[in-house]
């Protein structure tokens, strides 16, 4: 446990410094979506974002496993996924190969390939810190933040103009009960076309369900599931 005034000290840090991070990654975001900027400096823009949002989830203010907090732990940097875990999660990694995390960092499918490829963007953001994180990078390990690609849980063969939902055996509710969706209106993402559209597959299925209805976001909601689709929460334009 560590003392009362370093606990202080590092909450005060974090807080000032994820106010900083916020406001900077906002003004980048921002950049991205002007029509004036050229696409050579959006390139240079996207390299800042991504440097920018995998040196704050990784450095030592945050934990990288399932606790997600810091305050009152000893932290230990880990060499091999270059990010820094509380000793409790630390542990979890090396006896359990990484495997821990969304369902255990069991690969439910391999169906479908990350859709960040076809979309341009990555349809899941911050979401994927909630799956595993692995002792060793495997093929469905994120390059940009070193946890499990949702696209490898979570998809079901259908989109907004579906007419039957799959049936979700696999995918019974209590196994999304860890994962967090912030819906407020100062996280919202507008874009044109719901990624379902381009990809064939919705990329969210069942956790779609966690989705509170709300009716000033009614124009935000999935046709097939009648509650905002989270792309609208969690795109992030890397």
């Amino acid at each position: 446990m560590l003392i009362p005034q370093l606990v202080k000290i590092r909450t005060a840090f974090r807080t000032v410094l994820d106010l900083a991070i916020t406001d900077r990654l906002r003004e980048l975001l921002e950049l991205l979506d002007s029509s004036i900027i050229s696409e050579q400096e959006k390139a240079q823009i996207r390299l800042e974002y991504n440097s920018l949002r995998i040196s704050s989830q990784t450095s030592i203010l945050h934990c990288s496993g399932t606790c997600k907090d810091f305050l009152f732990k000893d932290m230990v940097y880990s060499d091999i996924t270059k990010s820094w875990f509380c000793k409790e999660c630390y542990s979890e990694i090396i006896e359990g190969d990484g495997s821990w995390g969304f369902n255990n960092g069991n690969i439910i499918t391999k169906k479908y390939s990350k859709p960040c490829l076809a979309l341009k963007y990555c349809p899941y953001g911050y979401l994927v810190e909630s799956f595993s994180t692995r002792l060793i990078p495997q093929e469905a390990t994120c390059e940009i933040f070193g946890h499990d690609c949702p696209v490898y849980y979570l998809p079901i063969d259908c989109i907004e103009n579906s007419r039957i939902i799959p049936t979700n055996e696999k995918f019974p509710i209590e196994l999304f009960k860890h994962i967090r969706i912030r819906q407020r209106k100062n996280y919202l993402r507008y874009l044109k076309e719901k990624p379902c559209k381009k990809l064939e597959y919705c990329p969210y299925g069942f956790l779609t369900l966690k989705m509170k209805k709300k009716k000033d976001l009614e124009t935000l909601n999935c046709k097939l599931f009648n509650r905002p689709c989270p792309i609208f929460f969690l795109k992030e334009n890397i």
